[in-house]
């Protein structure tokens, strides 16, 4: 099956359907039904990469502090790792991008407070995509 454009209820169109074996039913957010199906071949393409090359390919640093944060991680010392980080994906960031991280953001500071400043929230919000799914291969939802 493929996805499709539908309306259901008010005024914006959804996306439903099945494709690369991952079910989707989500709303667009739009009313204008061209503007709805450019949404869905986005969200097509992103599906097909994703069972192609797994989660962690396309999800970002920002998409998983955000889900972090939603779900009530800590805001302490976060904005500038996020601000560091933003769009990188996931499967970007190892240990030498969050050393590399820590001495741009605080070159002149003790190795503790980088610990604390860096390395914890930043370790913080990738184990908490490792546990939500954020790195598995398959379907999500993004």
């Amino acid at each position: 099956m493929s996805l499709k454009i539908v309306k259901r209820f008010g005024e914006n169109w959804y996306i439903r359907g099945t494709l690369r074996g991952c079910r989707i039913s989500e709303s667009t957010g739009v009313s204008d039904r061209k503007v709805a199906e450019e949404i869905k071949a986005t969200r097509e393409a992103e599906i097909l990469k994703q069972s192609i090359y797994g989660r962690a390919a396309t999800a970002t640093f920002a998409e998983a502090a955000l889900k972090y944060l939603q779900q009530g991680g800590s805001t302490k010392f976060i904005e500038p790792v996020i601000q560091h980080f933003g769009s990188t994906l996931l499967a970007k960031i190892d240990q030498a991008a969050i050393e590399q991280a820590a001495l741009k953001l605080y070159p002149n500071v003790t190795p503790g407070t980088r610990n604390r400043q860096v390395y914890t929230p930043t370790l913080a919000v990738l184990h908490h995509a490792a546990r939500s799914g954020l790195l598995l291969a398959g379907c999500s939802q993004a």
